[in-house]
């Protein structure tokens, strides 16, 4: 199991509109939750979203989410930043890429983060 999630100290609670509320003690441990996304739990996604002080969260905010893309069949040592940053605009919006891919040029694919609303398909 992972050290990291067995550290953080959280209390969750259930909602009447099957939301989940935890709230992390730490704003170290948030942060590492939120640039660890995305979560998953028994096969369903889950949405991770960081209010501010004075907003009641609604589902309406709740649509927008980060994910890893990987893109294939590129043409040989065209997998660099600027491409992966014009692929994730395209899709959502781009929020970085994977490093160890740009700097090789010929890997199998480019691996980029990108924030996707949820509502839409993916296709």
């Amino acid at each position: 199991m992972d050290p990291f999630i067995n550290r953080m100290k959280s209390t969750i609670s259930l909602t009447n509109d099957e939301r989940s509320l935890v709230a992390l003690i730490d704003d170290g441990d948030k942060i590492r939750v939120l640039d660890k996304e995305p979560w998953h739990f028994q096969g369903h996604h889950i949405v991770l979203f960081s209010p501010s002080a004075l907003n009641t969260v609604t589902s309406h905010q709740m649509i927008f989410t980060p994910f890893w893309v990987q893109a294939y069949r590129l043409p040989f040592l065209s997998e660099s930043q600027s491409l992966a940053k014009a692929l994730g605009n395209l899709i959502g919006e781009f929020l970085e890429v994977f490093q160890d891919f740009c700097f090789e040029g010929w890997g199998p694919f480019l691996r980029f983060r990108v924030y996707m609303d949820i509502t839409k398909p993916l296709l």
